[in-house]
Formats: C-alpha cells, sequence, structure tokens
C-alpha cells in the first residue's frame, strides 16, 4: 500500500514538472517579470556577448544611480507574433518599485523584429511620448542594422541625457510641440492618440530641407491663404516613416489639427527618405479639392519641383494651387475640374478658327480681286480655271494641321501622365487625398 502511494506521489509530482517545463517553455523567461529582480540586461537569445552584457549593464547602473530609476534592456525569443506591450508593461510593474523616480524598459524580439518602450507613471513625467519619440530616433539605426549592442548602448545614452535635461530645466525635454504631434502621428502607426494637437503651426520641416529664411517667408503665405479662405494649411517633413504608411501619418496629421479652418483642412507630408509625397484632406476641403482630377491636378503643380529637389519652390508651388483651387470653388461653386476647363478653352478656340479661317479666305480674295483690277486687261483675267477648288483644299489643310498640332491636347496628356502615379490606399470615409513618389 505504501509503495502504491509513494508511486503514486512520483507520478503526480513527474506530471507536475511536466507541466511546468512546458508552461516554461512557452512562456519567454522575461515574462517572469517577478524573477528580475536588480537585473538590467536580460538577453534570452544570447545575442550579446559577456563582454557586452558586462559594458552595458555598467552604463545603466550608472544611469540608475544618478537618476535613481530603474532601467532595462532585454531580448526575448519568439513571442509567436503577440505585441510586446501587455509583456512590457507586465515588467514595468515589477521593476517599477526599485526606481524611486521611476522605471523605464526596452523590450526587443529580434525575431518579430519588434521593439517596445515603456515607462511607468513617474518617468512618464520626466520622459514624455514627444521624448520615447526622440529616444526612438536614436537607437533605430541600429536597430535596423541588426546591431543590438549599439541600440542598447544608446537607448541608455539617450535616456540619461533627456534625465539630466529634466533635473537641469525642471521640464521633461522636447523637440517642439509641433513636431512632437507628427512624430507621435508617426509613432501611433496612423492612429490617433489624443495628444493636444496641433495649433496653428503651418510649417514643419523635420528633416531641414528648407532655411529658416525660407520657412518664414511660406509660412506667411500660408498665413495668407487661411485667412483668405477660412481654411488651414499645413506642410510637413518627417526624418523616418519607421516603416508606416505615408497616407495614414498625414491623415493623423490632419486629425492633429486643433481648430480647423471651417471650410476644410489640407496637409502635405514628405518623407525625403523614401522620396514619397502624400497630400491629405478632410472632408470639407474634399469637397473643394476632390480625391481625384483634383488631386492629380495639385500634385502636378509642385511634384516636378521637388523632383529637382527644390523644396521652398515646390512647397510654395503646393501653397498656391491650393489657393487658385478654392478661389475657383468660391467664384463657381463647384470644386475646380483640370479637364473640364481644358474642354472649355479648346472649345473656344475651336470656335474660333472657323471664323478666323473665313475671315481670312475672304481678306485674301478680296486682296486678289483688287489686284486683280489693277492688273487685268481682258475679262476672263479676272476669272482663274480651279482657283477656287485650290482655295478649298488650302482651307481643309489648315483645319486638319490644327487639329494635329493644338498644344492643349498636349498640356492635357502631360497633365494625365504626372497624376498617374497618384496612389489612393489611405483614403477613407474622413480624409481624402492621395500620394506617391517623387
Amino acid at each position: 500500500m505504501m509503495n502504491k502511494m509513494k508511486y503514486g506521489r512520483s507520478t503526480l509530482l513527474a506530471l507536475l514538472l511536466l507541466c511546468l517545463s512546458i508552461f516554461i517553455l512557452a512562456v519567454p523567461k522575461a515574462a517572469n517579470a517577478a524573477g528580475i529582480g536588480n537585473a538590467r540586461v536580460i538577453d534570452e537569445m544570447n545575442l550579446l556577448s559577456d563582454a557586452e552584457v558586462q559594458k552595458l549593464d555598467a552604463q545603466l547602473a550608472a544611469v540608475e544611480r544618478t537618476h535613481r530609476i530603474r532601467i532595462l534592456a532585454a531580448i526575448v525569443g519568439d513571442w509567436k507574433d503577440k505585441p510586446l506591450k501587455p509583456l512590457a508593461e507586465n515588467i514595468i510593474k515589477t521593476i517599477a518599485p526599485g526606481g524611486e523616480n521611476g522605471a523605464v524598459l526596452l523590450l526587443l524580439s529580434p525575431e518579430n523584429n519588434t521593439y517596445y518602450v515603456a515607462t511607468d507613471a513617474k518617468l512618464r513625467t520626466r520622459i514624455t511620448d514627444e521624448g520615447i519619440e526622440h529616444l526612438t530616433e536614436k537607437f533605430l539605426p541600429a536597430f535596423e542594422s541588426k546591431k543590438y549592442a549599439d541600440m542598447f548602448t544608446a537607448f541608455g545614452q539617450v535616456a540619461g541625457e533627456m534625465l539630466t535635461y529634466y533635473e537641469k530645466e525642471g521640464k521633461p525635454f522636447t523637440t517642439g510641440g509641433a513636431l512632437s504631434a507628427v512624430a507621435r502621428a508617426v509613432a501611433a502607426g496612423g492612429t490617433q492618440t489624443g495628444d493636444a494637437g496641433l495649433g496653428a503651426v503651418r510649417v514643419i520641416d523635420e528633416s531641414d530641407l528648407i532655411t529658416d529664411a525660407e520657412e518664414q517667408a511660406l509660412d506667411a503665405k500660408l498665413a495668407a491663404y487661411e485667412q483668405a479662405h477660412g481654411i488651414r494649411i499645413l506642410v510637413g517633413t518627417v526624418k523616418n516613416t519607421h516603416k508606416q504608411v505615408l497616407g495614414k501619418v498625414a491623415n493623423a496629421v490632419v486629425d492633429r489639427i486643433v481648430d480647423g479652418g471651417a471650410n476644410g483642412t489640407i496637409v502635405l507630408l514628405l518623407a525625403p527618405k523614401e522620396r514619397d509625397f502624400y497630400i491629405s484632406t478632410d472632408n470639407k476641403m474634399r469637397t473643394r479639392i476632390t480625391d481625384d482630377d483634383g488631386i492629380e491636378h495639385l500634385a502636378g503643380q509642385f511634384v516636378p519641383s521637388l523632383k529637382e529637389n527644390k523644396y521652398a519652390e515646390g512647397f510654395t508651388a503646393f501653397a498656391a494651387a491650393v489657393d487658385e483651387m478654392v478661389t475657383y470653388y468660391e467664384k463657381e461653386g463647384k470644386p475646380f475640374n483640370p479637364d473640364a476647363f481644358l474642354l472649355t478653352i479648346v472649345a473656344l478656340v475651336g470656335a474660333l478658327i472657323p471664323a478666323a479661317i473665313v475671315y481670312w479666305f475672304i481678306l485674301a480674295n478680296l486682296s486678289d480681286s483688287m489686284l486683280s483690277v489693277r492688273s487685268a486687261h481682258e475679262a476672263d483675267d479676272y476669272v482663274e480655271r480651279g482657283s477656287f477648288r485650290l482655295t478649298h483644299k488650302e482651307d481643309v489643310f489648315l483645319r486638319t494641321t490644327e487639329s494635329r498640332e493644338t498644344k492643349h491636347k498636349e498640356t492635357s496628356s502631360s497633365s494625365s501622365s504626372s497624376g498617374s502615379y497618384i496612389s489612393t490606399s489611405s483614403r477613407d470615409e474622413s480624409h481624402g487625398g492621395g500620394g506617391g513618389k517623387y
């Protein structure tokens, strides 16, 4: 009986151990946040050498002592395509009590090519969402190059610098309120995150494509157009899209513009690194500058300058075209249609050409008649055999030549080809627009 009981207990223990082992294998070690303790570097995949771990640990320890926080850099294995956020938040909750002024974590899953930066409530007052974006910008190149030791080193260094700034200035580090809205739009993958939004800003040149003087001149033009039409216009550039769809980011920027124009909002966003552009409109502006013909015409006005890297010229052309198209809407009560406008011009020219030909025909014959009066000696000289047929043939020839060589048709073809690159994939029920490469 005792042997049976022992055997039963042994079997039960074995089953429990088996279940535990399966659980441990199924969940990365980093998820067991309670066991982190005072660790600053966790490398489940052994991607860092011992020397790199020791060097990084010493760096993070210095940041912890200086700023009285907890800072952790962790690498986890395959996370089965699950979001890292829940795991990161669980770890933060565990290590946060160890930091008087808060805790920050950089969690990396190389096999899933993802990362996540998490902070607790205390540290969030020192490193804001905008600060996280700045932090990300600094370590992202190393992440994309799969230099993970450099990635963590940059993370620790920049985090320390931002905390030092807070302690000296009494406020969190910021790159500028205007930029932060665009940056957060990029970081959020084109979704609205409930930030305060963009105020009266009109130009955000994160990539430094234009000079300060050019930016001031552009801002003045945009301000004048805004006031004239009761609209909001923003031109922006971003350093890095973080592999997000630029159109979605542009839509998010539109949503972040507070006190938008009563008659609509339009945003032109550039990603120079990818040489992408996108125009986003809200539904009010959408009625004034239509998604298809309107956006294609608008793009055709400034894209040629962008292709030549004449950014100030391109932005100015964009602003002027918006002004012209909205002015047309206000005067005509309908959106500008380049094809309809072209047809009107062609029809007008077509109506004038026959009249001009008739006038020329009459004048030529009158002139010939007058000459014949002066020089004719016989009555038969007034009539030249076949002259009427010759004049008729010349008239037909002129009509044929004009129809083949009309410059308006060449312009129309050029405009059509310039709009052929327009992508509409980011349009939705709340946003119009389009974009492409330049």
